[in-house]
């Protein structure tokens, strides 16, 4: 995806081919980092209140649901029930 190429140059700008699994581990630790359930908007949502997304966040929320993602992304925190190697 050309546009996680663009952000991970940015992030790690001194290295000339960024995107590698080391640096894709600490953007998702990083990103992990920032959870902050059970009381996130996410959370809040799920228990009721519609207006704790806004409505770029809720159309993702409809991408997760209508692209399959959910099937795998569920459970505590989104991470999942289970782990999967890594193929390329």
């Amino acid at each position: 995806m050309p546009e996680y190429v663009a952000l991970f140059k940015k992030v790690f700008p001194d290295q000339s081919d960024p995107v590698t699994f080391d640096n894709m581990a600490d953007a998702i630790e990083a990103f992990e980092a920032t959870l902050l359930t059970p009381d996130s908007p996410f959370d809040l949502y799920l228990r009721g209140s519609k207006d704790a997304l806004h409505a770029t966040q809720k159309e993702g929320l409809k991408l997760l649901m209508e692209k399959g993602c959910a099937t795998c992304h569920a459970g505590i925190n989104m991470g999942g029930e289970a782990y999967f190697p890594l193929v390329s």
